[in-house]
This record gives C-alpha cells, sequence and structure tokens, in this order.
C-alpha cells in the first residue's frame, strides 16, 4: 500500500527529474529594478496573480545557464502538484534527499540556487528554508501570490533573512516586446501617420496586456483575472457566508436604504413646581 511519504517522495522526484533536464521555457524578460540577490537571504518574489512571478524565476535559472552554470545548479519545485497536497513542513527534507539521489556528486559541495514555488502551501516552510540558508552553499528563491508572503509576514517569519521583489503587471515596453511591436526611441518626433500604431498599442495595453497572459489574447484574459480579483476582494471585505450574500444581494424595489437619516429626538419638558408644591 502506497503510503503518503512514498507518494510525496515520487511527485518531488519526478519534478526535480524534469528540472535538472529541462530548460526553462521560452519568456520575455522582466526588468526588476536594484538588487535583488544577497548572501544568506532568501528572495521572496510577491505580486498579484498572473503577474509573471513563475516566469521570473525561470528567467533566474536561464540567467545562470547562461553565465556559465548548469541546470543540475538551478533545481525548481511547483507546490501545485495535487500530488503534494497535505505536504507538511516534516517532509520537505524529502527535497534534498531526492536530489542526492539524483544528483550524488552535486549535492556535496557544488551551490544550488533553489526555486520553490507557491510554497505557502506548505505550513511551516520557513524553517526548511532557514535550514537551507544555515548550510552556506545554497541561495533560496521563494514565490507566491498569497497573503501568507507578504512582506510584513516574511520578515516576520524568516526573521530578517529574507528580501521580497514585486513583481508588477507589464510595462508598456514590456508589452510590446512581448508581441515583437518595436518601441520608437524618439515618439517626440513623429510624424502623425508615425504615431498611429503606437497609440494604438498603448491604447490597448491599457485595456487588455497588462498581464502576462492577457498579452496578445485579445481582451478575454485580462479582464476575467481582474474581475476574480474584485471577487476576493468582496469577499474579504464582507467576510463570512451570510455577510457576504447581503454584501452581493441587490436592493429591493420600495427597500429602505442601507442608511437613514437618524431623526431628532424630541424632548418633553418637565412642568416646574413651586417651592410650596414641592414640601407638600
Amino acid at each position: 500500500m502506497e503510503t503518503p511519504a512514498s507518494r510525496f517522495r515520487q511527485a518531488l522526484g519526478e519534478q526535480l527529474a524534469e528540472s535538472l533536464r529541462t530548460p526553462s521555457p521560452s519568456h520575455t524578460p522582466r526588468r526588476v529594478r536594484g538588487r535583488f540577490r544577497f548572501p544568506g537571504k532568501a528572495t521572496a518574489v510577491i505580486g498579484m496573480r498572473r503577474a509573471g512571478k513563475t516566469t521570473f524565476l525561470h528567467q533566474i535559472r536561464a540567467e545562470v545557464v547562461a553565465r556559465g552554470g548548469s541546470l543540475t545548479q538551478v533545481p525548481y519545485l511547483s507546490f501545485e502538484d495535487e500530488r503534494l497536497l497535505d505536504l507538511a513542513a516534516s517532509d520537505l527534507g524529502l527535497v534534498l534527499d531526492e536530489y542526492a539521489r539524483l544528483l550524488p556528486a552535486e549535492a556535496t559541495g557544488t551551490p544550488v540556487l533553489w526555486c520553490f514555488d507557491e510554497i505557502q502551501l506548505v505550513a511551516g516552510w520557513e524553517r526548511f528554508v532557514r535550514r537551507l540558508l544555515d548550510t552556506g552553499r545554497t541561495e533560496v528563491f521563494v514565490s507566491g501570490s498569497s497573503a501568507a508572503l507578504l512582506s510584513r509576514e516574511i520578515a516576520s517569519s524568516l526573521r530578517g533573512r529574507a528580501w521580497p521583489v514585486l513583481i508588477h503587471p507589464f510595462s508598456f515596453e514590456e508589452a510590446c516586446r512581448h508581441r515583437g511591436i518595436p518601441v520608437p526611441e524618439r515618439p517626440d518626433i513623429l510624424s502623425r501617420h508615425e504615431r498611429l500604431r503606437p497609440e494604438r498599442t498603448f491604447a490597448d495595453w491599457l485595456r487588455c496586456w497588462r498581464l502576462p497572459r492577457g498579452a496578445g489574447s485579445g481582451c478575454t484574459v485580462a479582464p476575467s483575472i481582474a474581475a476574480g480579483l474584485r471577487r476576493r476582494r468582496d469577499i474579504a471585505r464582507c467576510g463570512g457566508p451570510a455577510s457576504r450574500e447581503q454584501c452581493h444581494r441587490p436592493a429591493m424595489a420600495g427597500a429602505a436604504p442601507a442608511r437613514q437619516r437618524r431623526r431628532p429626538v424630541q424632548r418633553r419638558e418637565v412642568p416646574r413646581t413651586t417651592q410650596g408644591s414641592r414640601h407638600r
């Protein structure tokens, strides 16, 4: 009978083997300002959903390989695998066991850059990351869109050993590169005819292309993602199921408004009594 540990080991081993032999997928390079790699610190890639956090992890892996590194030095794991459901922090040691089994030579002294995608799905993952950083030969990149990966939460959970990097949606220049549209270097000297395509492209970018999955796909993907974000925001604002139903329930015709003006309180005048009647 298959045990949860054996299922976790098999899933982690298959993911590691795939990432160690398969080059990173092609992508549009993202431009992140400032430094984002520090010795002894984990880099936490955060941002809204579909902004390109996973793609940025693959970009880091590709840059290491382009500088002469090997795929064996940049393993990648995604914890959204359904086989890793109910994975606990105590089971994360299987990651190192499977890496040592696949690459016994590299596991002894070769520097490794780990990329963990959606690791916030594993409760208590921070201790595992701190253990990796304590070895001194390891860099760690984590990514996720959950509130558990907000910068203030990372600072407290990793005790100052994390550096957050915020991935924004596509800039106009990135969206143009994604679609192969040249960006004019001097838009101020373009003629009216030459300005038509950049202006039309800019208008489309404002509507549809800010998210990488929405770029080049018309106006179907990005608005649906934005609608989902608004729905989750409304649920978080309205609270539990009963209050959510009341929050999204349409107002009935003739119903009283939610806020009514308070009526002024009328004070009753008490008749004054004379001093003699008071002592009777």
